[in-house]
C-alpha cells in the first residue's frame, strides 16, 4: 500500500501528489528577511510535521491528545480531508473523513487514479461508518495485509512514521504510552521470532508475583484460625437448631399482654368482694331464720298476778293473746321475706363463683400464654443469632477454601517456578536460533549501514537482559567489532533509526504490507556528504523494494550542489512558505 494524493475540501489547503518512490517536502523561508515580521517567523513552522499528523488522522487515527486537530479544533471544524491510497491489487482507495464529525468515515474503491477531486462523480461503497467498523473494514477488506497478521494495520505505524530523530532509542525502547512487554511482544513477532514463548512467560511470572505476595506461614496460620472458628461456629449452631423443635410450631398471641392479665385480675378482685359482701349477708339472714318467735305464756301471766293477789282483768287477757297473734303473723312474713332474700342471695353467690371461676381460669390461661409468649420472644431473638450464625459460617467456609487454594497454589511455586526457568530458556533458545525474517532485516540493515557508513558495521542484536526480557539493540562497530560512539550523536542516533525502519520495510515489501515509510527532519542537520549518501541509499531502496519514501527538508539544508544534485525538482512534491500571511503553509492559513 503506497500514498496517492491528499485533498481537502477547503482551497486554501496544498494538495499534496506523492511520487511513487522518493519524495521530499521542502520548507522554504520568506524572501523578505528584512522585514521585521519575517525575522520573527520560523520556517520550522510551516506543516511538514504536521502532513505526518494529517496523513496519520486520514489512516483513523483516534484524534485525542495533542493533535493538532483536537488542540486546534475550531479552526479545522469546516475541514474535510480525502486521503488515495494505491492497494496491492493495483486499485485506488479513497478514505473521507472530516474533523468536526471525525468518528463517521467513508470509503470509495476506485479503478483509477483520481484527476481531480469531484464528490459528484465519486461511488462511495461505505458512508459516514463509525470508527471502530472503519478501522476492522479498512484492515479486513481494503488492505487484508498477508504479513504481520496477529496485529492490524495500525500497530507497526509507528515504525512508518518516523516523526523526529528521537522517536526510538537505540534499544528500541516504546517511544509511546504504553505497556514495555506489549511493544517488545510486538517487536518479536515483527522479527518474526514466536512471541507466543514471551507471552506465556509474562503470564506465568504475573502468576508468581501474585504468590510471592502470599506467605505460606501466615496462610497456614489464618487457616487454622479459620478452622477453629468454623468448629465453634458448628457446635453453636447445632445446639441452637436442637431446641428449635421446641417451639416451632408454637403460634405467637400478640393479643395477650401483661395488661390483660391485670386486668382480669381487677375484674377477680371485683367478684371477689362481691362474693364476700353477699356471703355476710347470707350468714346474717340464715342466723335471723333460725331465730323463735317470741311468745307470751298467759297462763303464767294469770298465776304471777295470782301469787301477788292482783286481778288479772279479762281485757288485758284479750289484749295479750291480740299482740301474740299478731307477733305471730308478722314473723311468718318476716321469715318468708328473709327465705326469699337468702334465696337470691345464694343465686347471686353461686353466679359470682361460677364467674371467679371463669376469671381464674382465663387468668391462668393467659398468664401461661404470657409465660410462653416471653419464651418466644427469647427463642427468636435466637433464631436470629442463629441465623446470623449460619451466615457466619458459610462465609467462613468460603473464606477458608480460598485460602486452601491458595495454600494449594502456593505449593505449587515450585512447579510454577520450574515451569517459568524452562521458558526462560526456551525464550533464550528462540532469540538465539536463526530465523529466516530476523537473519533477512539485519542482513539488509548491514547492507544500508555500510553504505551510509562505509568504514562501520551495522549491527542489530537481540539479548535477554537480567529479568530475562528481550532488549533490542542497534549500533555501528569498526573493523575490530569495537562498539563506537558516533550513533550516540542526535544525527546519527537518527540516520540510524531510519536505516532499521528501512530495513523492516524492504524486507516486508515482498508481502502485501505498507510499503511507503515518512521520516520527517531526515536531512535536518549533519554533514552534507552523509546527506548524500543517505539520499543515494534510500532512492536504490526505493527502486529495489518498490519502496515509497516521504522526508521533510528546510530548503537551507538541501542547498549542496551535490544534495541539490540528487534531489532533482521531481523528487520535491510540495514546497511551503512562511509568506503571504500563511498562505504558504501546508493548510494555507497561520495558527
Amino acid at each position: 500500500m503506497k500514498l496517492v494524493k491528499i485533498f481537502s475540501n477547503k482551497k486554501e489547503f496544498k494538495e499534496i501528489e506523492f511520487n511513487e518512490h522518493f519524495n521530499i517536502i521542502v520548507g522554504k523561508k520568506t524572501k523578505e528577511a528584512n522585514n521585521e515580521d519575517n525575522k520573527k517567523k520560523d520556517s520550522h513552522n510551516l506543516g511538514k510535521t504536521s502532513l505526518v499528523n494529517l496523513i496519520d488522522f486520514l489512516l483513523l487515527k483516534r484524534l485525542e491528545g495533542e493533535n493538532i486537530f483536537k488542540r486546534h479544533s475550531n479552526l479545522f471544524k469546516e475541514h474535510i480531508f480525502y486521503l488515495e491510497l494505491l492497494l496491492d491489487n493495483g486499485k485506488y482507495l479513497l478514505i473521507k473523513r472530516g474533523v468536526k464529525k471525525n468518528t463517521k468515515i467513508s470509503f470509495a474503491l476506485l479503478e483509477k487514479k483520481l484527476e481531480k477531486l469531484d464528490e459528484k462523480n465519486i461511488v462511495w461503497e461505505y458512508t459516514d461508518l463509525p470508527y471502530e467498523k472503519s478501522k476492522k473494514i479498512l484492515n479486513n477488506i481494503y488492505l487484508n495485509f498477508d504479513a504481520l497478521k496477529k496485529y492490524d494495520y495500525r500497530t507497526y505505524l509507528r515504525m512508518i512514521f518516523l516523526k523526529d530523530k528521537d522517536s526510538f532509542s537505540k534499544k528500541l525502547k516504546n517511544p509511546h504510552k504504553g505497556s514495555d512487554f506489549e511493544w517488545k511482544n510486538k517487536l518479536l513477532y515483527l522479527f518474526g521470532f514466536n512471541n507466543y514463548i514471551f507471552e506465556e512467560k509474562k503470564e506465568l511470572e504475573e502468576k508468581l508475583e501474585i504468590l510471592k505476595k502470599e506467605s505460606p506461614k501466615n496462610i497456614t496460620t489464618i487457616i487454622d484460625k479459620k478452622r477453629s472458628e468454623i468448629l465453634e461456629l458448628e457446635d453453636s449452631v447445632s445446639e441452637f437448631e436442637k431446641n428449635i423443635n421446641l417451639y416451632n410450631d408454637y403460634s405467637f398471641d400478640k393479643n395477650v399482654t401483661e395488661e390483660t392479665v391485670k386486668n382480669i385480675s381487677s375484674e377477680i378482685s371485683k367478684y371477689n368482694q362481691k362474693r364476700y359482701n353477699l356471703s355476710i349477708d347470707i350468714e346474717k339472714i340464715s342466723r335471723a331464720l333460725e331465730e323463735e318467735i317470741n311468745t307470751i305464756d298467759l297462763d303464767q301471766l294469770e298465776n304471777i298476778f295470782n301469787e301477788v293477789n292482783l286481778y288479772f282483768p279479762e281485757q288485758l287477757k284479750k289484749n295479750y293473746e291480740e299482740l301474740i297473734e299478731f307477733n305471730k303473723i308478722i314473723f311468718v312474713e318476716r321469715e318468708e321475706a328473709l327465705k326469699k332474700k337468702l334465696s337470691k342471695l345464694s343465686a347471686e353467690h353461686e353466679e359470682v363463683n361460677q364467674k371467679l371461676e371463669v376469671l381464674n381460669k382465663q387468668r391462668e390461661k393467659n398468664i401461661k400464654i404470657l409465660n410462653e409468649n416471653e419464651f418466644y420472644r427469647k427463642k427468636a431473638k435466637e433464631i436470629v443469632e442463629l441465623e446470623i450464625q449460619k451466615e457466619k459460617l458459610e462465609k467462613l467456609k468460603i473464606e477458608l477454601e480460598e485460602l486452601e487454594k491458595k495454600l494449594e497454589n502456593i505449593t505449587k511455586k515450585t512447579e510454577i517456578e520450574n515451569k517459568h526457568n524452562t521458558i526462560v530458556g526456551k525464550l533464550n533458545i528462540e532469540v538465539s536460533k536463526e530465523n529466516e525474517t530476523y537473519e533477512n532485516i539485519k542482513k539488509i540493515f548491514q547492507k544500508i549501514t555500510k553504505k551510509i557508513f562505509p568504514e562501520r558495521n551495522g549491527r542489530i542484536i537481540i539479548n535477554l537482559n537480567k529479568n530475562n526480557n528481550p532488549e533490542f539493540d542497534l549500533y555501528l562497530e569498526d573493523k575490530f567489532e569495537n562498539r563506537t560512539a558516533e550513533d550516540d550523536g542526535g544525527t546519527y542516533k537518527g540516520i540510524l533509526m531510519a536505516c532499521f525502519c528501512l530495513s523492516v520495510a524492504s524486507y516486508y515489501s515482498q508481502f502485501r504490507y505498507h510499503k511507503f515509510l515518512f521520516q520527517d527532519g531526515m536531512l535536518e542537520g549533519g554533514d552534507n556528504r552523509k546527506k548524500e549518501l543517505v539520499i543515494k541509499t534510500i532512492k536504490e531502496l526505493c527502486t529495489k523494494y518498490d519502496l515509497q519514501y516521504i522526508t521533510t527538508a528546510i530548503e537551507d539544508e538541501i542547498n549542496n550542489d551535490e544534495v541539490k544534485e540528487l534531489l532533482n525538482e521531481e523528487n520535491i512534491i510540495a514546497k511551503l512558505t512562511d509568506g503571504d500571511n500563511g498562505s504558504g503553509t501546508l493548510f494555507g492559513f497561520e495558527f
